[in-house]
């Protein structure tokens, strides 16, 4: 019984197991009739559902398969903490997408449910299943249930979210800036409203904020709204820039659906500290003096002495609350730090006062104890507005004057004026007994005598074996006067630049008594020049003509210019020439001589080997002092000029090198090297002129070639050939008988042994005449000369020219010219009128016009025309018709009796033409017989030309009708 008890109970388990699992597969299933659409679940603003949302809607969308009605959608479940609204419950009725409840539902329609629900404050943000389950009809009778499980998500709480608009010091941000103000603009940048908040500033370092949190009201979303910050000071040694602020916000908060949450956020942001205007330094030292009320003297043992130092406000704004601290390396303190409480407004002045000893020992390491500097650093403060101020610091330094005891300052007892080498010479390296002048002069009140002074010399220098030299002065030097001290020494060989010397003067000054002994240094400077660049070579050339290969005594010329040196002395060349060029004299290439115009009579030349022994005599014999300028002076020349052999085979630029000595303006011997070219270009030994074509002038124009010839090694250059044929001079006035053309021709450069030549036309001047051994008679005809000059530039750049002459032979001739020749019909005959002109040399004698038409003739006899004379003459033909060509011929007798004719045509004037026209207009004039021809040329030229352009017509058109189709 036991076992069959155990039985059925396992029995009834597995049964009711298995019906479960049948309900629960039937649940779980997919349902076929219906499906989830969408789910939407937002709160009653539309926003998502937080944790304490009320009202909230969940609107679930089905899509039906089949036609039902009568749906009913059930939440059969929700999840902790979710409720239904006070105006909602767990069902709802199925609606359109237009919001109205529908009883029939077709297969493909979509309808929704909603619902409206609570969600409790308590519940955790994420995702939560709810139960669904829909009810409907099908088929009018049968009840179906589908079920689903369906999400909604409770989303996180809002954060804050805020952004600073802008930030800005009010009223500024300088370094040292207190008390001063940040206001920051701030927008609410989130959806939710901020209702209340309390801002924290967190700063950076090198501020200080002395306030405490800032308590912000509502602020909506989107809103503005500004917060400032009071109470913050700025160090002063903080550096102008931006610099990283944060705001750390603790807000009370509420969504758009109005739930209430907690929220902390902190922005960042820059703010600029700006560098201090500088029309806040203006703070000045108006005056500074020893004593309070009045001035008084201070000396350089004097002990607790006030220092007053006034300050001028000239700023803008008022300054307030000075401090200030003075400080000197020749003041001991005794109390160097004062303050100035008040207001100083614009233009306003405050006094500091300060109190020293002096301290004498640092005093005495000075050269001048007129004044001593003096370090202000003053502090005050300047009101910016709304309690803020900035503390600005500023420096200064002045001097203030330190009275000597008579007779024992170190500063104002000698001065020095000016220094410098003697009468402003020039001193070289290796320059024996130069002098060094300095002036100086007494400042002190009282007279000084028994002055020593002592140059101490750099390295380089020496005065008698010593590194220094001395000077003494005797005399007294009265107050205020001034004196020169002068310093012999040797400058040895250093390199040029300035050197630095140290002056020590030592003296008595009349105090009284035995006096007081005082010592005065001084820094002078020494410059010593390099003797580069003290001579230039300004010529060196054949001044005669350019030298040519194997010439021998061609003189050389060198031109040499004092650059640098105050006066050059006794002056010796020695040259040193090229392999190939020696001296003429000696026929050595090495030789030394004398200027081309020596300053005192001496050999023209020298030996090198006598070079030394000639100074010695010129120095010991000469009364110059050794410092008085003479002989070359800087920037005058010295020319040298001697004979040179040139034994080279190839023409070219020869350099040679040389050594000037010469006696320098300290009466120092002084050798300077230069170089300088001998150029061998060449010469040329002669220029020929030639003349192709007849000397004989038998016409009014005559043609010839001159030919220039140029026979030398070297071309010429810039060549010009004037030509001056032969004149007279005849009545006070000059006349050619002939004119060349051109007179002048320019040849840029003739090659050696090459020749160059040209046209040249020469015409009779009628007008001209010649005399002969002072005779009167004018002659145009005979032997005269022409004057060929010749100007050229050898390679070396020298003119030279010359004048060669040709002999021409002008024969007489007769030469008759017809000018303002014309022929006019009128009234039965033919006018024609003219001027001969005779431009010959010979008298034409019975000169005769005749004028001819072929049918008449008619002459004119005009008798003997002088050369360069001139007739007129008119001839009148008779002509009963018009002819357009009339035949003149002109008929004369020279010097031998021979007739000579000339003929030439004038075309006709038809006068008697236009006189018709103008006067009758019935009246026809007969043809020319030469119209009547050439009108009927032109008829058979214009018929041809028309029966050929038929024949091109009709072939062309035959052509276009073969080619057209059929």
């Amino acid at each position: 019984m036991f076992y069959r008890k155990i039985f059925y109970l396992l029995s009834i388990i597995i049964i009711a197991a298995s019906f479960a699992i049948i309900v629960s597969e039937a649940q779980t299933s997919e349902p076929t009739n219906t499906q989830i659409n969408s789910i939407n679940f937002v709160s009653s603003q539309n926003t998502p559902v937080y944790p304490g949302s009320k009202n909230a809607q969940l609107r679930i969308e089905v899509l039906f398969n089949v036609n039902a009605s009568n749906a009913i959608g059930n939440l059969s479940s929700l999840p902790p903490g979710f409720s239904p609204s006070s105006n909602s419950g767990y069902s709802s009725a199925a609606r359109d997408l237009y919001g109205n409840q529908v009883y029939f539902i077709n297969a493909s329609d979509v309808v929704y449910f909603e619902y409206y629900l609570n969600v409790n404050s308590d519940v955790s943000p994420g995702t939560y299943p709810i139960g669904f389950s829909l009810s409907y009809t099908i088929n009018s009778t049968t009840r179906e249930t589908d079920y689903f499980t369906i999400y909604v998500t409770v989303s996180q709480y809002p954060p804050l979210m805020v952004k600073v608009v802008s930030s800005q010091w009010n009223p500024a941000g300088y370094p040292g800036t207190q008390n001063t103000q940040l206001q920051i603009t701030i927008e609410n940048d989130g959806n939710s409203t901020i209702n209340s908040a309390v801002a924290s500033l967190s700063l950076p370092s090198g501020f200080v904020y002395t306030g405490g949190s800032i308590q912000i009201g509502t602020l909506q979303s989107n809103s503005r709204t500004t917060i400032s910050f009071s109470g913050i000071n700025i160090d002063k040694s903080l550096s102008p820039g931006n610099y990283t602020f944060s705001i750390t916000l603790n807000a009370l908060m509420s969504t758009p659906d109005g739930v209430g949450y907690d929220a902390q956020g902190t922005i960042t942001f820059t703010v600029q500290v700006e560098s201090i205007p500088s029309y806040y330094y203006e703070l000045n030292l108006l005056s500074l003096k020893w004593g309070a009320a009045s001035p008084q003297p201070v000396y350089e043992n004097s002990r607790y002495v006030q220092l007053s130092a006034t300050f001028l406000n000239t700023g803008q704004y008022p300054i307030f609350s000075a401090n200030g601290t003075a400080n000197s390396e020749y003041f001991i303190p005794i109390s160097n730090i004062d303050s100035y409480y008040g207001s100083i407004s614009t233009g306003g002045t405050f006094t500091l006062s300060f109190y020293f000893d002096i301290n004498s020992t640092s005093l005495s390491q000075l050269l001048s104890q007129n004044e001593v500097p003096v370090h202000f650093n003053v502090s005050y403060m300047i009101n910016l507005g709304n309690n803020a101020y900035i503390v600005i610091f500023s420096n200064f330094t002045s001097f203030v004057g330190i009275e000597n005891y008579v007779g024992v300052s170190n500063g104002t007892g000698v001065s020095l004026i000016s220094s410098g080498w003697l009468s402003s010479y020039t001193v070289y390296p290796n320059t024996d007994n130069a002098i060094y002048t300095v002036q100086i002069a007494n400042r002190l009140p009282f007279s000084i005598n028994g002055i020593n002074a002592t140059l101490f010399l750099p390295s380089g220098f020496e005065s008698n074996g010593c590194n220094y030299a001395s000077a003494y002065y005797g005399t007294v030097l009265q107050s205020y006067s001034s004196s020169t001290l002068q310093f012999k020494f040797n400058v040895g060989n250093i390199p040029p630049g300035i050197y630095n010397a140290t002056l020590l003067v030592d003296y008595i000054a009349n105090t009284g008594g035995p006096g007081s002994r005082l010592f005065n240094l001084f820094q002078v400077q020494l410059n010593i020049t390099g003797e580069s660049n003290t001579l230039e070579v300004v010529d060196s050339s054949f001044p005669l003509s350019s030298a040519d290969t194997f010439s021998l005594g061609d003189q050389f010329r060198l031109t040499i210019r004092n650059l640098g040196y105050d006066s050059m002395n006794y002056p010796v060349l020695t040259v040193n020439l090229p392999p190939g060029i020696t001296y003429s004299n000696t026929n050595t290439s090495v030789f030394s001589i004398l200027p081309y115009t020596p300053s005192v009579s001496l050999p023209s030349q020298l030996t090198v080997q006598s070079l030394q022994a000639y100074y010695q005599q010129v120095l010991s014999s000469s009364q110059q002092s050794s410092t008085q300028q003479s002989g070359i002076q800087k920037g005058s020349t010295i020319t040298f000029s001697f004979p040179l052999n040139i034994n080279v085979n190839s023409t070219g630029i020869y350099t040679a090198n040389a050594t000037l000595s010469f006696v320098d303006a300290w009466g120092n011997i002084r050798n300077t090297s230069i170089s300088f070219q001998i150029p061998v270009l060449g010469n040329i030994r002669y220029i020929d002129v030639k003349v192709f074509g007849s000397l004989d002038i038998r016409s009014r124009y005559t043609n010839m070639t001159v030919v220039i010839c140029n026979y030398g090694s070297s071309p010429a250059y810039n060549v010009y050939v004037t030509l001056s044929p032969p004149s007279t001079i005849t009545s006070g006035a000059s006349s050619s008988l002939l004119l060349a053309t051109p007179s002048v021709f320019y040849i840029k450069e003739i090659p050696p042994n090459s020749n160059v030549s040209f046209p040249v036309t020469f015409a009779f001047n009628p007008l001209g005449a010649q005399s002969f051994s002072g005779a009167s008679t004018i002659i145009n005809y005979g032997v005269a000369p022409l004057n060929i000059q010749i100007s050229y530039e050898d390679p070396q750049g020298n003119s030279k020219s010359f004048t060669t002459s040709l002999a021409l032979s002008i024969e007489p001739f007769i030469d008759i010219a017809l000018t303002g020749g014309q022929a006019v019909y009128s009234s039965n005959d033919i006018k024609v009128t003219g001027t001969l002109i005779n431009y010959g040399s010979s008298t034409a004698y019975r000169v005769e016009v005749v004028g001819s038409t072929g049918k008449q003739t008619s002459s004119y006899f005009v008798g003997d025309i002088d050369p360069s004379s001139q007739y007129a003459f008119r001839v009148d033909i008779p002509a009963s018709q018009y002819v357009p060509i009339v035949n003149i011929t002109i008929s004369y007798y020279n010097a031998f009796n021979e007739n000579i004719n000339r003929t030439l045509q004038l075309s006709v004037i038809n006068q008697q033409v236009n006189e018709t026209s103008a006067t009758t207009t019935t009246s026809t004039s007969e043809m020319p017989e030469e119209y009547i021809i050439a009108l009927f040329i032109v008829a058979i030229f214009l018929l041809g030309a028309g029966y050929i352009i038929y024949r091109m017509y009709k072939t062309h058109k035959k052509d276009i009708e073969k080619r057209l189709p059929e």
